[in-house]
């Protein structure tokens, strides 16, 4: 698991780090790419949250699978949504 985290950590790293670069491009700003993107992180927290909760203490699983957290971050991208 620890590799599964650190890989995590990695890819959600890179990819918050060129979408803000970027977005600071795009809008030649500095202000409004960073509150974009902090919204999207506690957007992507809240759902992790609210699925842990859902999964673990309303329907009594064990745990969650490994992929669950990759799966809450990629899913809103291949849906549409986008920054």
């Amino acid at each position: 698991m620890a590799v599964n985290d650190s890989d995590f950590l990695k890819v959600v790293g890179l990819a918050i780090l060129g979408i803000l670069i970027v977005i600071i491009i795009l809008l030649r700003s500095l202000l409004a790419p960073l509150y974009m993107v902090a919204t999207v992180l506690l957007n992507y927290g809240t759902t992790l949250g609210l699925t842990t909760w859902v999964f673990l203490d309303l329907a009594k699983q064990g745990a969650l699978i490994y992929m669950i957290p990759l799966f809450i971050f990629y899913n809103p991208g291949s849906t549409g949504c986008r920054l």
